[in-house]
């Protein structure tokens, strides 16, 4: 397919515009940079740009995505609370429950695509059709999120998932979260490195 579309470009010698996130992905399996590098190879690419955040978002919820992902970031001080909101529960049903309160509130709670071959952690938290990948390319003004015990800091830092889930967990949150346009709200559930993370992100830790 890709070939076949160089091919009537080169022909055409129409002007053409590619755009795309190398990044976002969401297994591992997935094309990532291999389509950006053919059209390097064919010569197709004559100018560069690159964007280094998401413009849209506000900027406390874009400062609080970054330090969420990157607690050696940390900088409380850049980050206001308006508009980012934390609930910690102990167990994943009553947070379940908490996500329809959220919902019957105007909330898009959005979960993580789970395995359709392999039960997996996140099962517990799979809360409506609404996941990841049906969510690719929107944008809504009030997103909620679960991040549970799968998820940790590894020695660098960096956001990671423990669980060896079917898609790739960590990709998975980062889409979901970075569907908000105005307000986000992260709902934890037994995961108390997190909500220290999440707490001294906003200055909350007292």
């Amino acid at each position: 397919m890709l070939k076949k579309l160089l091919l009537t470009l080169v022909n055409l010698k129409a002007r053409h515009f590619f755009c795309g996130d190398t990044n976002q992905w969401l297994g591992s399996w997935e094309n990532k940079e291999k389509t950006f590098n053919k059209l390097k190879e064919c010569n197709l690419l004559k100018k560069e740009f690159k964007v280094t955040q998401k413009i849209i978002t506000n900027k406390e919820v874009s400062t609080f995505i970054k330090q969420l992902f990157d607690n050696k970031k940390i900088d409380s001080k850049n980050v206001k609370k308006e508009n980012i909101y934390i609930e910690y529960f102990g167990n994943e049903t009553v947070a379940r429950s908490f996500g329809t309160r959220l919902e019957r509130g105007g909330w898009k709670v959005i979960s993580l695509t789970t395995s359709l071959y392999n039960e997996e952690y996140i099962d517990q938290l799979e809360y409506s059709d609404l996941n990841s990948h049906k969510v690719i390319g929107q944008e809504f003004d009030r997103v909620a999120v679960f991040m549970g015990k799968n998820f940790y800091y590894d020695e660098n830092g960096k956001l990671n998932s423990s669980e060896d889930s079917y898609y790739d967990s960590t990709k998975m949150l980062f889409e979901n979260i970075t569907r908000t346009r105005k307000k986000l709200f992260i709902v934890i559930v037994n995961n108390r490195e997190i909500l220290r993370s999440c707490l001294e992100i906003l200055n909350c830790s007292n």
